[in-house]
């Protein structure tokens, strides 16, 4: 039978390769959790402080560390955000209720910033803001 002391360590590195393919930093406070109570292991073969020490650990790790690396690290564009300040071609008229822009092959649904806006189909413009489902936009002026 394999000793608890490896298998504290199995669970480490499988939670630390599940955080290197899914960087929500949440695996990382459970491998933390894990190393210490494999480093307990060393020490006691009781299980019941093994468990204890990985549920503090994690806890701790989970409660301290990952708000730190989220304050720290740059904050991801989702695609949607990446798509604010693109300039793009009306496909249809665009007025302050309707209209569509066609992107990469994909039509979307815009409006106009404005509420006398009416920008003609053809006519570049510029997306400000998402509006839920609608990009907002304006025209550019050349």
């Amino acid at each position: 039978m394999i000793s608890i002391t490896y298998i504290w360590l199995i669970i480490a590195l499988v939670c630390f390769v599940l955080e290197l393919l899914t960087p929500t930093f949440s695996f990382l406070s459970v491998t933390f959790g894990a190393l210490f109570a494999w480093l307990f292991s060393l020490f006691t073969d009781n299980l019941v402080i093994q468990l204890i020490v990985f549920l503090v650990a994690f806890a701790i790790f989970f409660i301290k560390l990952r708000p730190l690396i989220y304050k720290h690290s740059p904050k991801a564009k989702f695609n949607s955000d990446s798509l604010v300040g693109k300039v793009e071609f009306a496909a249809t008229p665009i007025t302050v209720e309707s209209g569509t822009i066609r992107m990469n092959g994909t039509v979307w649904q815009a409006r106009c910033i404005d509420e006398e806006c009416t920008i003609e189909k053809g006519s570049k413009v510029v997306i400000n803001k998402i509006d839920g489902n609608k990009l907002v936009v304006t025209k550019v002026v050349e």
